[in-house]
């Protein structure tokens, strides 16, 4: 909801109240003189003031512009009232009070003779106003003709007794309406002062929007880091404004918005009546990204990612397993993703798999190394008949150079080769008989 006030500085001010208890100043105009009466507000929106130095003002409600002033007699103290057939009635100090419409023609002026401080009334084409001197007035204002007459002038006694002086009346001075009661077009009854959601005099209720709706581009409201999302509303020709917690979205009066980060989105959407009327509050989430995996292998052979939800890659093409664990059947480079509350990591370091080395000598006789790559150690195994012991030498691919040397190693050993720097390594097996020589190469992570 909007709310207009004066000050006594000469400023009239208009504000939001927002659905979160808070307020937005929307704007301020200077008026140059104090505003001791209420503002009020006609079926379009537009807002009416007075202020002490007898100026009265039509005000823009979008940029709070000044579209046009009228300078009447005296100072204005009275809030105003709006007919049902588009006209302003106010009043002054001077005991003078207004007829205008809303181009300011000055449709008539009665000169009550008194001070007029208490707020101009109107019901059902009857203006009603009171003046410091004790004289409560009625004036007829016929929508239908070009007549207007006073029908009652009552002097209220400090007793409280009243005394007809309708037969003395002062005359009403017609501008634009002359004394003959011919028809004239008459407007259908549309007008009223604004009181909230309603009219204080009229005889429609206000029409408000229906409460606008927030959807968004997907099924959720949530998006990923690095990332946003973009929310929209059904198509209108009410003017929109987009709100989150912090304050106005610098979007205004669009069908959609895109954000970027966690926020409490809502939107207001305004008619042409001024009628404002909020959405339900959105919870926008933002999702963290998931560190990308750490690939390892352990003894049986197996990739591991160490997360659910993980894509795997081979030479950089996806490959249909999804789960945490998986043995290879050919040598290649391994990567992964993970992939947790619909946001995706980054790929994984990659993994340079070689299938396990076995080497058959006949059908129940091998030589075994595992894993290859391997990190800080191998696991050494064979069956071979006549041997329980067996020989290792360990060469670097690039230098030549031996690096390390095992006798007699029996089958089941682990063969710890953590010092190794990263590379590509030789290791041959032999007999002390050099009856039996194989090599494998591996690779050191």
């Amino acid at each position: 909801s909007n709310l207009y006030f004066g000050t006594n500085k000469g400023n009239l001010i208009k504000v939001r109240l927002n659905n979160d208890s808070t307020i937005t100043k929307i704007w301020t105009t200077s008026i140059t003189d104090s505003v001791e009466c209420s503002p009020v507000i006609d079926a379009n929106g537009y807002v009416y003031v007075g202020t002490n130095k007898g100026n009265f003002y039509k005000i823009d409600p979008n940029t709070g512009g000044i579209i046009w002033t009228f300078k009447s007699t005296g100072a204005i103290k009275s809030t105003p009232a709006i007919t049902d057939f588009g006209t302003i009635i106010f009043a002054n100090q001077n005991g003078d009070i207004y007829s205008l419409d809303t181009l300011k023609n000055l449709k008539w002026k009665y000169e009550a003779g008194s001070a007029i401080y208490a707020n101009i009334l109107y019901i059902e084409n009857m203006v009603y106003a009171a003046t410091v001197s004790g004289n409560f007035i009625g004036i007829y204002d016929n929508p239908s003709t070009a007549s207007v007459s006073t029908v009652f002038n009552n002097a209220i006694s400090n007793s409280g007794s009243i005394t007809n002086n309708a037969t003395t009346l002062p005359a009403v001075v017609n501008n634009n309406r002359s004394s003959s009661t011919n028809s004239t077009n008459r407007k259908a009854p549309i007008w009223g002062t604004f009181q909230g959601d309603y009219r204080r005099s009229g005889s429609q209720q206000v029409e408000c929007p229906t409460k606008p709706i927030i959807t968004s581009q997907i099924s959720t409201f949530s998006f990923c880091q690095g990332d946003s999302i973009k929310i929209t509303t059904p198509t209108t020709t009410n003017k929109l404004n987009w709100f989150t917690k912090s304050g106005s979205i610098k979007n205004l009066n669009a069908g959609s918005v895109t954000i970027n980060k966690a926020e409490v989105v809502y939107l207001v959407s305004t008619n042409t009546y001024g009628c404002s009327v909020a959405s339900d509050t959105v919870q926008i989430n933002q999702i963290p990204i998931p560190t990308a995996p750490s690939l390892t292998r352990d003894t049986a052979n197996f990739l591991l990612s160490g997360a659910k939800g993980t894509t795997w890659y081979k030479d950089g093409a996806l490959l249909n397993d999804t789960a945490q664990k998986f043995k290879p059947t050919a040598a290649g480079s391994f990567t992964a993703k993970i992939t947790t509350n619909g946001c995706t990591s980054a790929m994984s370091t990659p993994y340079y798999y070689l299938v396990t080395d076995i080497i058959n000598l006949s059908e129940d006789e091998f030589i075994k190394i595992a894993p290859n790559p391997f990190v800080n150690k191998l696991n050494f195994d064979f069956i071979v008949k006549g041997y329980q012991k067996l020989n290792i030498d360990v060469f670097s691919l690039v230098t030549g150079s031996k690096e390390a040397s095992l006798l007699n190693v029996t089958a089941g050993t682990q063969i710890q080769l953590g010092y190794l720097t990263t590379g590509t390594y030789i290791i041959r097996v032999t007999s002390n008989d050099n009856k039996i020589v194989q090599q494998f190469k591996v690779i050191k992570l």
